[in-house]
């Protein structure tokens, strides 16, 4: 039963992501819940706010039997709330947003606008904007499946690719709604579910709504997941329709994947494809059916370890608001998981559970919106291509080292922390060296290089400037001396070349530029590895 320990510990988790989407399905008390749910698909455009908050259940007795480094982050990241205010969504491409996210006792604000590709915003603990084009950074927001080249010879060439890039977003649209419409279609209605009348305040203007009211605790998310089984497999036709229907849109598209046909894409035609669309329906029923025999199997083979996930404390809650046109104008949607004693005992998570929180608010849906702007600001703006080449240290000194960013970043998560490893067996190229007199050495280009300084010279002597720590240090080939920023340092060990490889010794390198160093005997059992590092 370990396998469905293993597979079913995350399943409480999936399905209460399902239940996000899933708050009910056939008409209750007269508002179709099925419109309600595609409706909410269709939305575009909106002002508003969200929030995603997650907080662990953790267990202290099991925190302090752990690393100090893991139970620091498992603290830190026990309590995660993102707050999303002042939201303006025009569409995909268009929008802007202020926010905050905290950790535990970390905040940090924010501030964005997305003007399709390009992305401003500014962070808390830095004064200066982003001003970042995604498409230079490898990093496009095209949300387009089917790409269309952009080096047009004529007006006529770009024109036809526009034509071909909106049939391809407009047939992505179809492809959406025909599997998320089938999907809806067959959702289970929740066994507490209830709509009543209601009043409520989004974006400070009150309406009237409909308040949708849905509950599951772990044993009906079980049997919630055991009807949606039923109700896909049951529905062969269904599943043929909309196999047919995906196959007539591909074929449909051909233009837009480069004039390339289903056979050349997929490895079939498209007679072949349809032909083959019963084989495939019966094999998804039949996976279908093998899911559920599994679910039913663990239940009555393993009954303990499946009271540790479908217990009586895991559970998905929703409230939504729903107004006159079935948008869904305000949600709050909340999924628990609480771990059983088989879970703790087996200890299969470092915490015995987790809480994750949704809300949501929306006004002024589908409606014309105009997002705010953030602009640059000359000499006080960080541009893509200028973060591009940013080293660590140079980002850092853009963070007020009292801010709660900076902490989050240098103190909690050591992102600044620069760690260079080698292996004395297994590279021989940039290998350490340890001499009869015990002393250490390492390839003086190589690390330098790694930690992000110039590296330059010739036969008789390299040049190693830090902009990091501010020196600039002449290494003289041989010499038991070195020249740190015009002063005469003693060396431990004689600056040495061996097969054109340039040599120092390691403690002294850290001594000059920070850190420290030292050999890793723990992770593996039958070799060592030297490690140099050192905090920004």
């Amino acid at each position: 039963m370990k396998r469905f320990l293993g597979r079913k510990t995350l399943l409480a988790a999936a399905l209460a992501v399902v239940m996000i989407i899933a708050a009910g399905c056939q008409a209750v008390g007269g508002l179709d819940l099925n419109q309600m749910l595609k409706q909410s698909l269709k939305v575009t455009s909106y002002e508003g706010s969200q929030t995603l908050e997650l907080q662990l259940l953790t267990d202290e007795q099991a925190i302090a039997a752990m690393d100090e480094e893991e139970a620091k982050l498992l603290k830190l990241f026990s309590n995660v709330k993102l707050s999303l205010t002042d939201l303006k969504v025009a569409d995909e491409e268009h929008m802007s947003l202020k926010g905050k996210l905290e950790l535990t006792d970390r905040s940090i604000g924010f501030a964005a606008t997305v003007n399709k590709n390009k992305v401003t915003f500014e962070l808390d603990g830095i004064n200066k904007v982003f001003d970042l084009n995604l498409d230079r950074l490898g990093m496009p927001l095209d949300s387009s499946l089917l790409a269309v080249p952009e080096d047009f010879e004529s007006a006529e060439d770009a024109a036809e690719a526009a034509a071909t890039e909106e049939s391809a977003m407009a047939a992505l649209e179809q492809l959406t709604d025909l599997i998320s419409g089938f999907v809806i279609d067959h959702l289970p209605n929740p066994s507490g579910i209830s709509v009543q009348p209601a009043e409520v305040t989004v974006g400070g203007q009150s309406i009237n709504a409909m308040h949708v009211s849905a509950s599951l605790s772990g044993e009906q998310i079980y049997e919630w997941l055991l009807a949606f089984m039923d109700a896909l497999s049951q529905d062969k036709e269904g599943l043929k329709t909309l196999l047919h229907s995906i196959v007539d849109l591909l074929e449909s598209q051909e233009s837009a994947v480069g004039g390339e046909s289903l056979e050349e894409l997929f490895g079939s035609t498209t007679e072949e494809a349809r032909a083959e669309i019963d084989e495939a329906v019966n094999d998804m029923v039949d996976s279908i059916a093998e899911m559920k025999e599994e679910l039913t199997q663990a239940k009555t083979e393993d009954p303990e370890t499946f009271q540790a996930i479908f217990n009586a404390n895991t559970s998905v809650k929703a409230d939504l608001y729903v107004d006159g046109k079935l948008d869904i104008r305000k949600s709050v949607v909340q999924a628990s998981f609480v771990a059983g004693e088989e879970l703790v005992e087996e200890e299969v998570m470092p915490f015995n559970g987790f809480t994750v929180t949704s809300t949501t608010e929306m006004s002024k849906v589908n409606e014309s919106i105009t997002p705010d702007v953030i602009y640059p600001r000359p000499f006080e703006t960080i541009k893509d291509y200028q973060f591009e080449r940013m080293q660590q240290h140079q980002f850092l000194k853009q963070i007020d080292p009292g801010s709660d960013l900076y902490k989050l970043l240098h103190d909690d998560l050591g992102v600044f922390k620069q760690q260079v490893m080698l292996f004395p067996d297994y590279d021989e190229a940039y290998a350490p060296i340890e001499t009869p007199e015990h002393i250490t050495l390492i390839p003086l280009r190589f690390v330098a290089n790694e930690f992000g300084a110039n590296v330059s010279g010739n036969k008789q002597q390299i040049l190693v400037y830090d902009e990091a720590t501010g020196k600039t240090v002449k290494f003289q080939i041989g010499g038991k001396q070195f020249d740190v920023n015009g002063e005469i340092v003693a060396a431990s060990y004689p600056v040495t070349t061996i097969d054109g490889v340039t040599y120092v010794a390691a403690r002294d390198f850290v001594k000059i530029f920070g850190g420290k160093v030292y050999w890793n005997y723990e992770d593996y059992e039958d070799f060592k590895y030297l490690v140099i590092e050192r905090d920004l």
